[in-house]
């Protein structure tokens, strides 16, 4: 028969605190540089400026025609075509008295030229010549050089996370190579004598292996390069060895289950045999109050190790909250606080016990509806939310229309 351990009377640390502790022990990677190609969700380690005017040159911003402002009457006026400007085949000459040139988007503006005249506002009068609606507006549909960015100008700061628009200003500045955070590497360890593999069919007893499938989804999407190990069986040898070696070769464990308190929880017995330091255990949150996490510093280098729940919607959660923004930070991202923003209920939510809760939601047009589940196992009801709210611990029911404090993580 077995004999669960009494609860600690450790009082359980706050999530904002636990996070704190966690980044306040996140070392900051190295950093290396990569082929842009490469850098899509990296993070920026050093200032990107402008090695030149954006516009490079005055630009067309519509096809049309190039103009001198003051020549074009407020009704119609007759000019004579003198040639075109397109991208990469700007027109020759400057544009003379009476003279128009047909130029495209994108394309040079000639010198002498103050206004572009949209096509829809022109038609063809003769050979070579057009007429225009006017009047036409100085500066109208022209892009001056550097009326974007100037030479030298900051264009992306150290420290932000390289997204599609700030790959594409990177690659408008000739940032070929940038220099970005190594990508952490991730150890996953599931643990259990139950986990059996996802395509087989689990015996009474037995769970499949998917708590690994959901955090490494969470670790990849945030920069990381796992490798994954166990299912490691309860047995404190070999949840040794298993550790051991992801500490050689990793910059985080993550262990899921063992770390509640039972007989069968090896987690953090292991972890002292291998002189690791625990750094917290148990958070005042729920799900996932049984989170674990430590910390092994050699003086050369410093492995975070997180001991996840075991139960598929707290592993999932803790690892969202804690181990993801630690992953940015190592990277070198300038900002990883939680944000949040405010919805409307659109259906009563119930009284707060005495742990801060992390609630699935429905979202409609009405607001946001909290999603009914069956506790912390039921990552199927968590695959059906839409969002996540975090009501505070203590707080009071909620009627439709009251504010929810919905949580967004990880940003897009």
């Amino acid at each position: 028969m077995s004999h669960a351990h009494p609860p600690s009377a450790t009082p359980l640390l706050p999530i904002a605190e636990a996070l704190h502790r966690v980044l306040a022990e996140t070392p900051l990677l190295p950093a290396v540089r990569v082929p842009l190609a490469e850098a899509r969700g990296r993070v920026l380690r050093e200032e990107a400026r402008a090695d030149a005017d954006q516009p490079a040159f005055d630009r067309a911003m519509m096809d049309g025609f190039a103009v001198k402002a003051g020549n074009v009457g407020s009704y119609e006026t007759v000019l004579r075509v003198a040639g075109e400007s397109r991208a990469g085949a700007p027109y020759g000459g400057a544009l003379g008295p009476g003279e128009a040139v047909r130029i495209m988007t994108g394309a040079i503006v000639p010198p002498g030229a103050d206004a572009v005249v949209p096509v829809e506002w022109s038609e063809v009068a003769g050979d070579a010549a057009v007429r225009l609606r006017g009047p036409a507006g100085r500066e109208t549909n022209i892009a001056r050089r550097g009326s974007e960015v100037r030479k030298e100008d900051l264009v992306l700061a150290a420290g932000v996370r390289l997204d599609a628009p700030r790959l594409g200003a990177l690659g408008a500045f000739g940032h070929a190579m940038p220099l970005v955070g190594a990508r952490p590497r991730v150890c996953l360890l599931p643990t259990g004598d139950e986990i059996v593999p996802v395509d087989v069919m689990p015996r009474p007893g037995q769970v499949r292996d998917s708590n690994r499938h959901v955090v490494a989804a969470l670790v990849e999407g945030a920069g990381a390069v796992v490798t994954h190990g166990g299912p490691v069986p309860d047995d404190l040898q070999s949840l040794r060895q298993a550790i051991a070696e992801g500490l050689e070769a990793s910059d985080v464990v993550m262990l899921s289950g063992g770390v509640s308190m039972g007989d069968y929880d090896l987690v953090g017995r292991a972890l002292a045999a291998l002189h690791v330091q625990t750094c917290f255990h148990r958070v005042a949150m729920k799900p996932g109050k049984p989170l674990l996490f430590a910390l092994r510093d050699d003086g050369s280098r410093r492995v975070l190790v997180f001991g996840l729940p075991g139960n598929p919607v707290s592993s999932y959660l803790t690892a969202l909250l804690f181990t993801v923004p630690a992953l940015m930070r190592a990277q070198g991202l300038s900002d990883v606080t939680w944000a949040f923003r405010e919805a409307r209920a659109a259906a009563p939510f119930g009284r707060v016990g005495e742990r801060d809760e992390i609630v699935p939601l429905r979202l409609d047009g009405n607001g946001v509806s909290p999603l009914r589940t069956a506790g912390s196992a039921d990552l199927a009801g968590y695959a059906r939310a839409d969002a996540l709210a975090l009501r505070p611990s203590g707080a009071a029911p909620l009627g439709i229309g009251d504010a929810v404090t919905v949580f967004d993580w990880p940003r897009p």
